[in-house]
């Protein structure tokens, strides 16, 4: 898919101005798309990243971006070190 529907074969350059994809995908492409300096990264399910010793946390707080917003439904338990993990993921640098 890589391939084909994201990159112009002779520019090499993206095809698309938003990706909107599953977790398994960005794991599985973690190496490429990890590579891209991403203008924003919008995470619904933010609660999938209150570990922040889970592969999907530790992949996604590498990938580079401007911008960071997280989306959940489900309440903090109450847990410093889960307000930790997802305050330190949109503010990586602070």
């Amino acid at each position: 898919i890589r391939t084909h529907e994201w990159m112009h074969p002779q520019t090499r350059r993206l095809k698309f101005n938003i990706l909107l994809t599953t977790y398994e995908i960005l794991l599985k492409d973690k190496s490429f798309l990890g590579g891209l300096n991403w203008a924003f990264i919008g995470v619904d399910e933010a609660h999938r990243l209150k570990n922040d010793d889970s592969l999907l946390y530790k992949t996604l707080i590498d990938f580079k971006s401007n911008h960071r917003l997280l989306i959940t439904g489900t309440p903090l338990q109450n847990s410093l070190k889960e307000l930790w993990s997802l305050l330190h993921f949109i503010m990586p640098e602070k």
